[in-house]
């Protein structure tokens, strides 16, 4: 109950000191006795011995929050729930020294989906890199999970007979996914370097039942004794990226009535197998060197005319969202792109031609970028403090010309910095990053604000998410068909309930 604390923000008196309990002689009662959910301006007792005495020298916090003090007795205190304040803790400050007390629910119009953690039982037990809506309403995640393969859900949760597809799947971690409704296949790629046991190149082409997709080639018969010593099988997409892999998968232009897709990432050359020259165990190799962006079809035939013998960023890509022109928006560290400045964004138009998001330019390193295509809004978050020469604090709002959205303004976070950031349809903003507060209120490091930035006190009560989010679908909930959003990620637990990886938050209006 007593624990000594460092942060600088607690807003409970300078240098905080802890003592045995026995020096204050101030205990709280029924500790592990849930306190009732409250809401800003109700009045709550709990029980605690021993704080007559240090009337004249007692504060009350509830997560950090002042509070008032409505009555106290030496075996009760009655406080006010503060009208900004987020599910947490009730802290005593006598003096220089603090008693922690039971947590206080507080109650908000975001509450966690039970029925959808039950629904998902163990489905997840690794990182969500990237989840996507298919076209027959199941969500299909990939990532790095125990069973190294990928996983359909329904719409609300379970599981699906689609992830019993035997098979080993890839050895190492998926990024990301993209589903072609005109062949029925997934593409799919990451770090990985063989899928159901062939060898593959950090990407390839899946059936819809995530089975590797292969084909028969003629090869080189170098055993005159076999006669099927001229056919192998083997992957149908023939393209390998060398270097730590790719992060992203994006859509592109139809050629020659041929859809093509933009993989980015961290890689330096694209091959292909020329399968005329080759054997069963010895594979003839044709090297192009493309660095970082690549556009290839279904097949993994590289577009030459693209980037080809390119010098590539000077720094790391971290995303990349296509609008609804088709140009692609790249975001990361870097401030050059195949000899150009771009500080950090630059788009890519149809035709493949890279060129200033408008007047955008970050002074420092934007770690994600959404989009949401029904709004026709783009949110960028990172380490950046100016954008487009307007002073920022980590967030923008982006209109799709590049200029910035002022009707938003991501408020004070104490230099921690968002993480990640996506508009909904109903124009709030969720937030997740490292902060601990927001406009001087405790809340945890997720955030929903309003489309001018406020933080809503009924839409911000949840008082920790432990986690990361890599990944958001709009939704409704199961029964009355209330708004809801899924996130997914590496997420622990949500305001105090386990989760693994991924979770349903409600939404009531």
């Amino acid at each position: 109950m007593l624990a000594s604390c460092n942060k600088d923000n607690l807003n409970t008196g300078n240098n905080p000191n802890i003592t045995d309990i026995d020096e204050l002689g101030v205990k709280f009662e029924n500790m592990n006795r849930p306190l009732p959910l409250s809401r800003p301006g109700d009045e709550v007792e709990v029980q605690v011995r021993g704080l007559w005495k240090h009337k004249d020298n007692l504060k009350v916090f509830i997560n950090d929050s002042p509070t008032k003090i409505l009555n106290l007795t030496d075996s009760t205190l009655s406080i006010e729930v503060p009208e900004q304040v987020s599910s947490g803790g009730i802290k005593l400050l006598i003096d220089d020294k603090i008693v922690f007390g039971p947590k206080l629910p507080i109650e908000g119009n975001v509450t966690v989906d039970p029925e959808f953690l039950t629904e998902l039982d163990s489905t997840f037990r690794g990182t969500i890199t990237q989840v996507i809506e298919a076209t027959n309403g199941h969500l299909i995640a990939v990532g790095d999970f125990a069973t190294t393969r990928m996983k359909a859900i329904d719409r609300f949760g379970r599981p699906s007979d689609l992830e019993m597809v035997p098979g080993d799947g890839p050895d190492l971690m998926i990024n990301s996914i993209v589903y072609n409704s005109q062949s029925g296949k997934y593409l799919v790629a990451g770090e990985f370097n063989t899928f159901d046991k062939k060898t593959v190149g950090k990407m390839t082409r899946l059936k819809e039942n995530f089975s590797l997709d292969v084909t028969n080639v003629e090869i080189l018969n170098d055993n005159p004794e076999d006669p099927l010593g001229s056919i192998d099988t083997v992957p149908a997409f023939n393209a390998t990226f060398n270097g730590r892999g790719i992060t992203k998968l994006i859509p592109s232009i139809t050629i020659n009535r041929v859809p093509t897709f933009f993989a980015l990432g961290s890689f330096s050359n694209v091959d292909y197998i020329d399968y005329a020259q080759s054997t069963k165990q010895i594979r003839t190799f044709k090297k192009a060197i493309v660095r970082q962006i690549a556009r290839v079809d279904l097949n993994g035939k590289l577009d030459s005319s693209f980037n080809l013998n390119n010098v590539g960023a000077n720094g790391t890509i971290n995303g990349a969202v296509a609008l609804n022109d088709g140009r692609v928006i790249v975001v990361g560290s870097f401030t050059t792109y195949n000899g150009k400045s771009y500080n950090r964004i630059f788009q890519i138009d149809a035709q493949g031609k890279t060129a200033a998001f408008g007047p955008g330019s970050a002074n420092d390193e934007i770690f994600s970028i959404t989009y949401n295509s029904k709004l026709d809004k783009i949110v960028i978050a990172g380490r950046f403090t100016s954008y487009a020469g307007s002073t920022m604090n980590g967030l923008a709002v982006l209109n799709n010309d590049g200029t910035v959205d002022k009707s938003f303004v991501f408020g004070n976070t104490e230099s921690k910095k968002p993480l990640f950031a996506q508009m909904l349809n109903n124009k709030k903003v969720l937030v997740y990053g490292e902060f601990e507060r927001y406009n001087g209120v405790n809340r945890s490091n997720l955030l929903l604000l309003e489309a001018d930035g406020r933080a809503d006190q009924k839409y911000n009560t949840i008082g920790s998410f432990v986690g990361t989010v890599n990944s958001v679908i709009e939704t409704t909930s199961n029964s009355g068909g209330i708004p809801a959003i899924i996130l997914s990620g590496l997420i622990r637990s949500v305001d105090g309930k386990p989760v693994k990886n991924m979770v349903k938050l409600i939404i009531n209006d």
